[in-house]
């Protein structure tokens, strides 16, 4: 019940963000100022919304069909005798896997905040750091270090896997970052 209702919220998230990306793009293409598809070497104002707008909209389609077919999957089968899938008995034998017992709710996990302060802290020395090392080599340190925190908050413990993850990550964040800004949008980066 609880994995149905999550699902029909992220489908409705899913058309909400698609909803916001198509009034989003069609306010664009009505403005004339902004309606300009040419991207040469002045791209106009239009490119970084047009952007946003469709990474939006490819978001809520995927959180979308997502949901979809989490609702698929949980519905009840002739194979089940009418019962959802997930609730057909478990083996006796230890239970579920670790993956598929209930998690405590985030709010009330000790130390629930711990991530979201060094997230704020490593913004502060992040700005302050592009000053003397440049937006390039602070910006890979940067989605490299959290990439590799993230990976450990997934996997449990930090492996080499993820330190190679993040180090290729965050060099290639910062490369396509100073692509877009500097290349196409003309963006002076520190």
């Amino acid at each position: 019940m609880e994995q149905a209702r999550r699902a029909l919220g992220d489908l409705l998230a899913g058309a909400v963000l698609v909803g916001l990306a198509a009034v989003g793009l069609a306010s664009l293409s009505a403005n004339p100022d902004l309606a300009t598809y040419e991207f040469g070497a002045d791209p106009g104002p239009g490119l970084f919304p047009r952007l946003l707008l469709w990474a939006l909209l490819a978001g809520g389609v995927a959180l979308a069909a997502g949901a979809a077919w989490t609702l698929i999957r949980s519905r009840p089968g002739k194979e089940t005798g009418g019962a959802p899938v997930r609730s057909l008995p478990r083996p006796e034998a230890g239970g579920p896997p670790a993956r598929m017992r209930p998690r405590e709710p985030w709010i009330t996990t000790p130390g629930r905040f711990v991530l979201p302060v060094l997230f704020v802290g490593s913004l502060a020395i992040y700005i302050v750091a592009m000053r003397t090392l440049g937006f390039r080599a602070t910006t890979a340190a940067f989605a490299a270090a959290w990439i590799f925190v993230l990976g450990r908050q997934q996997e449990g413990r930090w492996t080499a896997r993820w330190a190679a993850l993040a180090v290729a990550g965050g060099v290639l964040t910062a490369a396509v970052t100073y692509t877009v800004f500097r290349g196409f949008v003309k963006v002076p980066l520190p």
